[in-house]
């Protein structure tokens, strides 16, 4: 799924997602989706896909910052994950009402809340997984600067003591 902010006011949008979650369990459905998030000032992405235990896994591919630091994705108010979060069917609608009246009768005999409150539940791991692997990349930033600066206080000191052997000799 290519979802963009306008994705959730499209109801030919809306029911590729309908029909992924009506007809299965919210688990299932998330081990067989690939969700890629179009944002306007650079490339995001969160995928689902299914684990070798059957599990959701979810992936942020956002592209790093220049310390190769992943930066998540900015949930301002026009982010994909943010209409996602808020995502409400009714706001969603298509060119064609004829096409527009057959879709929603069929959601609606699955159940619209039901269809929002999945909707909003997946938006809601993605941000929390995105989160999780933000912090871990953040840890593993501190790490690697805690590293490189002991080993630079090595070399600095070995260089020191060969400096000294130098000037004793």
């Amino acid at each position: 799924v290519l979802c963009g902010s306008t994705y959730v006011h499209r109801l030919w949008c809306a029911w590729e997602l309908f029909t992924l979650f009506a007809f299965q369990s919210h688990n299932v459905a998330c081990t067989k989706l690939e969700l890629i998030l179009l944002q306007e000032d650079g490339p995001a992405s969160a995928t689902t896909e299914g684990g070798a235990d059957g599990s959701s896994m979810l992936e942020s591919a956002v592209a790093p910052d220049m310390n190769g630091a992943s930066s998540g994705p900015d949930l301002d108010l026009d982010s994909p994950l943010q209409t996602l979060s808020t995502f409400d069917v009714r706001n969603a609608g298509c060119y064609d009402p004829n096409e527009e009246a057959k879709l929603r009768r069929v959601i609606g005999e699955v159940g619209e809340e039901r269809f929002n409150e999945s909707i909003i539940k997946l938006s809601k791991s993605i941000i929390k997984d995105l989160e999780k692997k933000k912090q871990a990349s953040l840890s593993q930033s501190i790490r690697s600067f805690s590293t490189s600066r002991s080993m630079s206080r090595g070399v600095s000191r070995v260089i020191s003591s060969r400096q000294q052997s130098i000037d004793e000799s």
